[in-house]
């Protein structure tokens, strides 16, 4: 066997793997949540305007809001909750169901974003980081 004709039968080997891999390891990684903050939250003023849909996953974020002392309403609310969100699959590790999405929270007095979140991941890391984001302590019973 020629030196060449060995060293192009690993390359091809060497390549598949690495595809392999690569494939594996977007499979694994669960997800991934992107924050932004541009003002502090008044925590003092806990009103928000919420999205009609009210199931699946702003149903979680209503609950998480409410338990934690925030009033929603329609209309003279200091803030406006809006989300976007759909399934997009499984996680590998423990099979939980991934989502992408999008949530903001916007200042009614000012018209400024003061809360950007987007990602892909499962709806209790969502919330955690949701809560977190708000400065709220995290509570484990919100199911």
């Amino acid at each position: 066997m020629k030196r060449s004709d060995f060293v192009a039968g690993h390359r091809k080997t060497f390549i598949l793997l690495v595809l392999m891999v690569s494939i594996l390891l977007s499979l694994i990684g669960c997800g991934h949540i992107d924050i932004r903050k541009s003002a502090k939250i008044d925590l003092a003023e806990q009103t928000i305007t919420v999205p009609t849909n009210g199931f699946g996953f702003d149903a979680r974020l209503y609950k998480a809001l409410y338990r934690h002392g925030w009033k929603m309403g329609g209309a003279n609310t200091r803030y406006t909750l809006n989300t976007i969100w759909y399934w997009d699959g499984y996680c590998v590790e423990d099979e939980c169901p991934i989502y992408k999405f999008s949530i903001s929270i916007t200042d009614n007095r000012t018209g400024e974003i003061v809360l950007k979140m987007s990602g892909r991941h499962s709806q209790e890391a969502i919330v955690a980081q949701f809560n977190k984001a708000l400065q709220i302590p995290l509570r484990t019973d919100l199911r």
